[in-house]
């Protein structure tokens, strides 16, 4: 598909205010990006991609220079568009969430529950969002988790005592305040062969 100099310049400018008002207008903008993504114009009869024409050597150099987004971001503004905007488009009637939340709520939203979980998604800060739909992610509330280290005894003594000594220096006496970064060094230290 081709489109002419003044669309082309017009889309430019709509990509560009949409940008600035992301929130608000996350579908219109993922349907302009796919708009930029996949039209050309002709220049002299060549089909030439809008990017271009814009005097960007590469889509992503647009995307980074001119809208502040990288590749990935435009790709996930595209697919919420394509989801909530054409495939269940009149199928949902609350205000959308962040565009990171439609993104994630892709997973599990159909025509029938899509307000449901556009409500629950409003109180939610997107790594609640995340815990409720998998379940089996760390919990970042108490800052829990597990590692699993092939190691030998010794090894295992060492590190516990490394941690121990570092909540120490924490002032807690539980690891649940800083061990992650007590055990991160750990494997850096072990990793340049220094001596635990």
């Amino acid at each position: 598909m081709s489109i002419n100099m003044a669309k082309a310049r017009k889309l430019r400018k709509e990509l560009k205010a949409l940008i600035l008002r992301k929130d608000q207008v996350q579908l219109a903008i993922g349907a302009r990006i796919h708009l930029a993504a996949t039209e050309d114009v002709r220049v002299h009869g060549v089909p030439t991609p809008i990017y271009r024409v814009w005097d960007f050597p590469t889509w992503e150099d647009y995307l980074e220079q001119e809208l502040g987004i990288s590749t990935a971001r435009a790709n996930l503004y595209q697919e919420v568009h394509s989801f909530w905007g054409i495939k269940l488009k009149g199928k949902w009637t609350e205000p959308p969430v962040g565009i990171t939340k439609m993104g994630l709520l892709m997973g599990v939203v159909n025509a029938r529950n899509a307000d449901t979980w556009l409500r629950k998604a409003a109180t939610m800060t997107v790594n609640q969002l995340e815990m409720d739909l998998n379940p089996t992610l760390p919990r970042e509330k108490d800052n829990t988790g597990s590692v699993t280290i092939a190691c030998t005894k010794a090894e295992a003594a060492d590190l516990r005592g490394l941690l121990n000594r570092y909540c120490k220096t924490l002032g807690t006496k539980s690891w649940k305040t800083g061990a992650k970064d007590a055990l991160q060094k750990a494997l850096r230290a072990k990793a340049k062969g220094l001596k635990l």
